[in-house]
């Protein structure tokens, strides 16, 4: 496993390799990195299903040095998928949420399983359970489910939004049976969740508690995993894509305008596909992601067969958003199946997109693909 670090004054690199065995055959085996209130590195890998595999840096904004493997806080650890730490804004109103740093993942399995969230004491080096499940998907009743999460926003007093996708077991047989776009915030780091209009929800979240944003029938070839951005009026924007009326999957804009949630198509696809059978699917576009500059523009980032597999930013202005607004190629190469890998650090302190580049080769159901190795890039 390689860390690389830049130096954004000097542009120079620096590479660590932390040796082991992991497994670089399953799309699932995600690494995620993040860096805490004091400046300590942490990185968690390699999980799908497994128990939690999570180092520390042991100086501060150093790559050269790591714990060993060692847990959090030891409750439900025992098997983990897509770890992914999240930074809270520094410069937030309310400075009790001020830098916070989380640890989220699904505990357990697909259409079978919870969200949990963890917080992190940077003075203390220790971390907090909250729930220790907040969003419970397992032990449902007819059937289990699990929540697929976007990429969360922050409004201006530090309060974490987080929306998802259910999936469930049961329903049209072999599809993935994601359905509906669901919300929750977070005021106070974790301890207590509110729907969009601040009404209190009691926790763990489930299916039948939550408040649903966007009703998305199941079989529509709702992707799970997306993101969302707030605004400068602290307004949620989320993209996804999923079927439009006549069963071709579109990119979409949700977005919530001040006094309803508003939802366009944004694409116009001709080519119809499926999501069917187990396991990661070579799919013709990509997830999308999302930013909001300080003047309320909208850029959605993907790649995909309506942009040549180029990486593309399609810009949405306000107030409308109306599409399909401007098209500009970001990276002017066949990526196959890459997805858009962003640093929202950046963009929100310097306002400056940096992108991680690679050209992806994805096999369905975690087949195998003989291909050369692919150079990786870091793009501003």
């Amino acid at each position: 496993m390689v860390i690389v670090k830049r130096n954004l004054n000097s542009q120079s690199i620096e590479h660590q390799v932390i040796e082991g065995e992991f497994d670089v055959n399953d799309a699932h085996n995600v690494i995620s990195l993040g860096i805490d209130p004091e400046g300590f590195l942490h990185i968690s890998y390699d999980h799908h299903g497994d128990p939690l595999h999570y180092r520390r840096s042991l100086q501060v904004m150093d790559i050269t040095g790591w714990t060993e493997e060692i847990s959090m806080t030891g409750v439900l650890e025992d098997h983990v998928t897509y770890p992914y730490f999240i930074m809270a804004p520094e410069d937030v109103s309310d400075q009790n949420s001020a830098g916070r740093f989380y640890f989220m993942y699904r505990y357990w399995g697909s259409g079978n399983g919870d969200l949990c969230l963890k917080s992190y004491e940077a003075k203390t080096k220790t971390w907090e359970d909250h729930g220790p499940v907040f969003i419970k998907g397992r032990k449902q009743m007819p059937w289990t489910a699990n929540a697929y999460w976007n990429h969360p926003a922050f409004d201006a007093d530090g309060g974490m939004v987080v929306t998802w996708t259910w999936r469930v077991r049961g329903g049209p047989e072999e599809y993935i049976n994601n359905h509906n776009i669901c919300y929750a915030r977070t005021p106070d780091g974790g301890n207590t969740w509110v729907t969009s209009r601040g009404m209190p929800m009691q926790s763990p979240l489930t299916p039948v508690t939550v408040e649903v944003i966007q009703a998305i029938s199941p079989a529509s070839n709702l992707i799970n995993q997306c993101s969302s951005a707030m605004d400068q009026e602290d307004c949620l924007h989320v993209v996804f894509f999923a079927d439009d009326w006549e069963g071709i999957p579109q990119y979409y804009h949700l977005w919530f305008d001040g006094r309803i949630w508003q939802n366009d198509v944004i694409s116009a696809r001709r080519n119809n596909f499926e999501f069917k059978g187990g396991g990661t699917l070579q799919i013709p576009i990509s997830r999308p992601e999302i930013l909001i500059d300080k003047e309320n523009m909208v850029y959605i980032i993907y790649r995909g067969d309506l942009s040549g597999d180029r990486m593309f930013v399609q810009r949405l202005k306000p107030p409308y958003y109306k599409a399909p607004g401007d098209r500009y190629v970001l990276w002017d190469q066949d990526l196959e199946n890459t997805e858009p890998i962003i640093d929202r650090i950046r963009w929100r302190h310097d306002g400056i997109l940096s992108m991680f580049i690679q050209k992806n080769h994805q096999a369905d159901h975690e087949g195998l693909v003989d291909v050369p190795n692919e150079p990786v890039w870091i793009a501003d």
